[in-house]
């Protein structure tokens, strides 16, 4: 058992009080573009980011959107500076997350001649690279992390939706209370982890493949869910939309096929249902991750119920128990979790 890995992941609701608590509410530079925005002084959002921080990206992408601010993009920060530099121009506010502020895309991103109309940089290194260079930081405060994102994670989580709040005009402070409020619930749901690091590890044995499937504001779930678990557990793993399941991956199921559904909104469930029995159906298995349990009554599928929330905040819930499946699965295979032997914390090579 990796003892830090184990303490990072249970320091997360600590984690979500720093961040909230020092959010930037009242900040007037911060409050002030819900207004800017309202009067095109920005023409698009660009939202980027690596592996987790770029996931976790993924809801606030949708809330933009969906509130029609301004055109919204996401971009991997390496396609962005490679593929299309000139996508940024004087016109474009620019959110870049990065927990370490140092990854060697952010650093090239800080190099490119046109600079952006503003920068807003989300990190955890309020000394680092990016915070230099953006025009306003947040810092999430989640404190020091030495393994695979997980506090960090859920901290930049928090932080986006709080972003969000502001660049839509919402009540920060109230989007801060009910950050604050969901701590109970993931220091609850953290209480039980080893009796459901136990559950985990019954029902999914050894794994060397493994598919993460959702929807909505929960791609950031299977994305990130897919990645620490290659990266944590050393299993490979397939993380995409459960309608794109549909167009051609669903030819993977077979006896030895599990997947990782995140069931999500109420709107979904019916979706997720469907699918979940569809795959056992055809052989396969599902641990499905939801906040509203349906009473799954068959061999084969498997119900880890997750404390309710809003829709804003169901990623934070639904990643904590991935944060434990990734325990049982590396332990099954042998192998100390969240312990690197190719890569490190912080990415410095292209």
């Amino acid at each position: 058992m990796n003892k830090q890995f184990i303490e990072e992941i249970l320091d997360q609701p600590d984690a979500l009080v720093r961040c909230a608590e020092n959010y930037p509410v009242s900040n007037v530079q911060l409050n002030g573009l819900a207004d800017d925005l309202s009067k095109w002084r920005y023409r698009q959002i660009i939202l980027t980011g690596m592996g987790s921080s770029l996931h976790a990206c993924y809801p606030l992408w949708l809330l933009l959107n969906a509130a029609a601010v301004v055109p919204t993009l996401l971009w991997d920060t390496s396609e962005l500076i490679h593929h299309a530099p000139t996508a940024i121009d004087d016109n474009t506010l620019l959110i870049a997350v990065s927990q370490s502020g140092e990854t060697v895309e952010i650093r090239r991103l800080a190099e490119l001649s046109q600079r952006p109309g503003l920068v807003i940089g989300i990190t955890n290194d309020i000394n680092s690279t990016l915070a230099t260079w953006s025009d306003r930081v947040i810092d999430i405060m989640a404190g020091e992390e030495a393994t695979v994102s997980t506090k960090t994670y859920t901290a930049t989580l928090a932080a986006n939706h709080l972003l969000g709040t502001q660049l839509t005009g919402g009540d920060v402070n109230a989007a801060r209370d009910e950050v604050l409020r969901s701590v109970a619930d993931v220091q609850h749901f953290l209480d039980s982890w080893q009796v459901d690091l136990e559950t985990m590890q019954e029902f999914m044995g050894r794994r060397d493949h493994l598919t993460f499937l959702g929807r909505g504001v929960s791609m950031a779930s299977v994305l990130t869910g897919s990645l620490i678990t290659m990266e944590s557990s050393k299993v490979v793993s397939l993380g995409l939309s459960s309608a794109q399941f549909r167009h051609g991956p669903l030819e993977l199921v077979d006896p030895n096929f599990m997947a990782v559904i995140f069931a999500g909104a109420p709107s979904l469930q019916h979706l997720h249902e469907r699918l979940a029995n569809e795959i056992v159906e055809l052989g396969g298995r599902c641990l499905v991750i939801t906040p509203d349990p349906m009473g799954y009554r068959r061999v084969g599928i498997m119900e880890l119920p997750i404390p309710r929330s809003s829709p804003a905040l169901l990623p934070i819930f639904e990643i904590l128990p991935l944060q434990l499946l990734t325990i049982a699965l590396a332990q099954a295979k042998g192998l100390s979790p969240a312990s690197f032997r190719h890569a490190a914390k912080i990415t410095s090579k292209e």
